[in-house]
């Protein structure tokens, strides 16, 4: 299943979301421990794979191998492994944990259950747009199937007991992934991070430090999981990415009146590298993209679907090239097929 899932993205990218001219998708996790095994770090080999086998008896009772597979990580070439890091599948955790451990993934590629991570389960769920309610009952009805043959590590006070302090309590994390161009050209970047602190959230780039974001592409996600609810978790999420989408769609306004032709001219530049590059870096790819996408929101590149710029973002990634050239390529081999893949959408 495995190999030809990762040939395409999964379905779930194709789809329309909410507010997806600021928000490309939202992540969900949610952190479980077995309550007779020390956590993962603490655990013996065979301890390990007792959980494993726990919990993939648990997927299979749940009826999730009907869609989707479990794998072990150790049948995977590092190239796949790789590539499921840059499609939010699996965590560094999970690669840098040892022993017996594995991650199912459904074949729409939306949801995944990492065993023996940093913690015994992690279950995460991603959605196209601002989805986060959406997201936490993915997550909850995974759990609550999992939960009938499993049980869980509780305490009445602290609630579920988890590996890291920051994810006792409800175990849940959900973050959004916006696109803030006009915001980072503005130089607001400095209130949303403090803004954030405020509303306890943490505002992290998608791919760097937020000084230096590739792509103007950030990550909100709710900083504590101790206190609060799930619903409550959802309501502020989405309470301040719903500031963040307007002050985004505001400076946009702005943007557009003040320099339209600027503006256009930054967006007709990115078409231009798209359609001719011979050569595309990583980062400089992020930035075509980036330009690309507030074209396609500011009407001066309607004819491009934001679905196209979210596939080209997922596969140009390194490991999804070194997999799509199917062996060991060298830096510049990997940006020339990049530029390939840019000048096949936009020519």
């Amino acid at each position: 299943m495995l190999k030809t899932a990762l040939t395409k993205p999964g379905p779930w990218l194709a789809t329309i979301g909410p507010e997806e001219d600021v928000v490309l998708s939202t992540r969900g996790s949610l952190v479980r421990n077995l309550a007779d095994l020390p956590f993962p770090a603490r655990c013996s080999e065979d301890e390990k794979r007792v959980v494993q086998e726990r919990v993939t008896q648990a997927i299979e009772s749940a009826g999730l191998l009907k869609s989707g597979s479990y794998i072990e990580l150790t049948d995977l070439h590092v190239r796949e492994v790789r590539m499921l890091i840059e499609r939010r599948l699996i965590t560094r955790h999970l690669i840098e944990s040892r022993g017996p451990r594995g991650v199912y993934i459904a074949n729409d590629q939306s949801m995944s259950i990492m065993v023996n991570e940093r913690d015994h389960l992690r279950i995460t769920a991603m959605g196209r747009g601002l989805c986060p309610l959406e997201v936490w009952n993915t997550l909850s009805r995974i759990d609550d199937a999992l939960h009938v043959p499993l049980d869980y590590a509780y305490h009445e006070k602290h609630g579920f007991l988890t590996s890291a302090l920051y994810e006792v309590g409800t175990g849940l994390k959900l973050s959004a992934t916006l696109h803030l161009p006009a915001l980072t050209f503005g130089g607001h970047l400095t209130d949303v991070v403090d803004n954030a602190h405020i509303e306890h959230h943490d505002f992290d780039g998608e791919y760097g430090a937020v000084a230096t974001a590739p792509g103007s592409l950030y990550t909100l996600t709710n900083r504590s999981t101790l206190g609060y609810s799930e619903g409550e978790i959802d309501f502020h999420l989405r309470a301040f990415a719903g500031k963040l989408i307007q002050q985004e769609r505001d400076a946009r306004g702005a943007m557009a009146n003040d320099g339209s032709l600027s503006l256009a001219d930054r967006v007709g530049r990115a078409l231009g590298t798209a359609r001719g590059a011979r050569v595309l870096e990583w980062e400089e790819s992020l930035s075509v993209l980036s330009n690309l996408r507030l074209g396609a929101a500011t009407n001066l590149a309607d004819s491009i679907s934001y679905f196209t710029l979210d596939e080209l973002q997922l596969i140009a990634q390194p490991a999804h090239l070194q997999c799509r050239l199917g062996g060991t390529s060298d830096e510049h081999a990997l940006n020339a097929a990049r530029a390939d893949l840019f000048r096949e959408r936009f020519t």
